[in-house]
């Protein structure tokens, strides 16, 4: 009968490389989470600007209002899930938020600017 020195552990040891490949999991679900934040971040930009506008009873028209550093400003305080190996870029965040709301906004722009 083998015994766990055999295996070349103790009893309930991980096997090794399971503690790396346990942090890069993680670091993965962190980088995912954070993705998903940026992309809220920007859709809620988008809606804010316009429901702002539709409060003034202005049409949503035209290009993107939005700007990289309003951009850079909104992802400045995107840290929850920057934990444990997951270092932010902020630039990246900032242009994928922008991207994001660019793209919100033009697909409720109407084509004759009203909605």
């Amino acid at each position: 009968m083998s015994d766990v020195r055999d295996r070349g552990g103790a009893a309930g040891a991980a096997p090794p490389g399971a503690a790396e490949s346990s942090s890069k999991a993680t670091a993965s679900r962190q980088r995912d989470a954070l993705d998903r934040e940026v992309e809220a971040i920007g859709q809620a930009w988008a809606e804010a600007r316009i429901d702002a506008l539709k409060r003034e009873g202005r049409p949503i028209a035209g290009g993107w209002p939005g700007t990289m550093s309003e951009a850079r400003a909104r992802v400045s305080g995107c840290t929850r899930t920057a934990t444990r190996g997951v270092e932010p870029d902020r630039e990246t965040m900032a242009r994928r938020a922008y991207v994001v709301a660019r793209a919100r906004w033009l697909s409720r722009t109407a084509p004759d600017g009203d909605e």
